[in-house]
């Protein structure tokens, strides 16, 4: 069922790719271990909060309204802003 599918995706997909992305862009960003883990500490759960705000609804809407064949497309759209906030959410500050 949609429920099921968006249950299942929010329970262990989400938290998964959030931790993954936090982690990889911390390393990326030259951080330490310390540093990524207090920044997932800090901010995981505003980052998931987040994602269930904008990936449950388009999930159910995804799998309620838009046809099958356009699925990819819809889910790259939201993409795109959801990657926007995540990065804006989780990057390192710099000051000038």
């Amino acid at each position: 069922t949609v429920i099921c599918k968006m249950s299942c995706e929010q329970a262990v997909f989400a938290p998964v790719i959030n931790t993954c992305f936090m982690t990889f862009q911390g390393v990326l960003e030259g951080r330490g271990g310390q540093e990524i883990a207090s920044e997932l500490s800090r901010n995981f759960w505003t980052v998931q909060k987040g994602n269930m705000a904008v990936w449950a609804p388009a999930n159910l809407i995804s799998y309620k309204f838009i046809p099958a064949r356009l699925r990819v497309l819809f889910a790259n759209m939201v993409a795109v802003f959801w990657t926007l906030f995540l990065i804006w959410k989780t990057s390192k500050r710099r000051t000038a």
